[in-house]
């Protein structure tokens, strides 16, 4: 990635933006709740009307919205091949889209199985888990179930889950250790802990100055405190229980979905005045997924982050 598109790309988003104020905010988890809330209508009419909440998977190299299924089938297949699967949890639910795809995707899977399998999601956001149910309900999704809840301080008996799963979610916590322990304690023996999520590149620290930055914007505006780097991930599960079962980033198929966001983010910071103008009325929250749109293509190419799934198998 040529350094003078990064900055270039860092000039138009300070021509709307105090980027310094951006760098030196602080991120609480009432703050990831605001900016939840605040993206909504966003993510709603710009991202998916079915409720999604992260990337679509689109492995051919074409943006098509049933992409935005991709993790869950992903997942889906791996719970089937399992010889003991009851009961699953998604950490950071949102709107309930995943577990609602799950619970279909499971369905041929519980019909030739003597039990069925109970899917529950939490979610710090009480709006989430509100759409959530009531999504459930219109669909008549019975074996599913939602909650207000935290993952750093999981409320659930020990080993009651055979599999753990968290979708562009656990990229918010700064307590990756506790988030991890709290994963293993409710997680049965030789269960498994599935992420799909952003992480840090091993080199990320050695990158020009232009391209860290940028890669922190991404991770601020989207009210992520500070991005790990996928071999702390890694070190700190092996640390906390569990040993890894793959690793792979999956980046080339996002990029996709982040080419037609960073599509639209061109247009909002082209329009300096009318960009200023709608900051000014609409929640900060909302516009600064404009800055993720239009850096993440960037920083993915430039190796600076990328999308990794991630499987950890519970130590027996």
């Amino acid at each position: 990635m040529n350094k003078q598109i990064i900055v270039e790309m860092l000039r138009q988003i300070e021509s709307v933006f105090d980027i310094n104020t951006i760098l030196q905010e602080k991120v609480t988890q009432n703050l990831i709740k605001q900016y939840y809330q605040n993206s909504n209508l966003g993510y709603k009419y710009i991202h998916s009307s079915e409720g999604s909440m992260h990337f679509a998977l689109n492995f051919d190299g074409q943006f098509d919205k049933a992409g935005y299924h991709g993790q869950v089938r992903l997942i889906a297949d791996f719970a089937k091949k399992q010889s003991k699967m009851q009961a699953i949890l998604e950490l950071g639910c949102g709107k309930g889209f995943n577990v609602r795809s799950l619970a279909r995707e499971m369905q041929s899977f519980r019909a030739n199985s003597s039990n069925s399998v109970n899917i529950v999601g939490i979610d710090l956001t009480p709006f989430h888990v509100k759409q959530a149910k009531k999504w459930a309900k219109k669909e008549q999704l019975h074996q599913v179930s939602f909650e207000v809840g935290n993952y750093e301080n999981l409320q659930f008996e020990n080993e009651s889950f055979d599999l753990v799963f968290g979708i562009e979610t656990v990229c918010h916590s700064t307590q990756l250790a506790t988030v991890l322990q709290n994963a293993n304690r409710v997680l049965c023996r030789g269960g498994h802990l599935v992420l799909f999520d952003g992480y840090r590149q091993a080199n990320f620290s050695s990158l020009q100055a232009e391209l860290q930055t940028a890669a922190r914007l991404v991770e601020l505006s989207m009210a992520v405190k500070e991005g790990v780097e996928i071999t702390t991930l890694l070190r700190v599960a092996k640390e906390n229980g569990f040993e890894v079962v793959k690793v792979e980033d999956i980046s080339y198929a996002v990029m996709p979905n982040v080419l037609k966001l960073q599509g639209l983010a061109k247009r909002y910071f082209k329009h300096k005045l009318l960009a200023k103008l709608l900051l000014a009325v609409l929640p900060n929250k909302l516009l600064k997924n404009a800055i993720a749109g239009l850096l993440i293509p960037a920083t993915l190419q430039a190796k600076a982050q990328g999308y990794f799934q991630v499987v950890l198998r519970k130590q027996d």
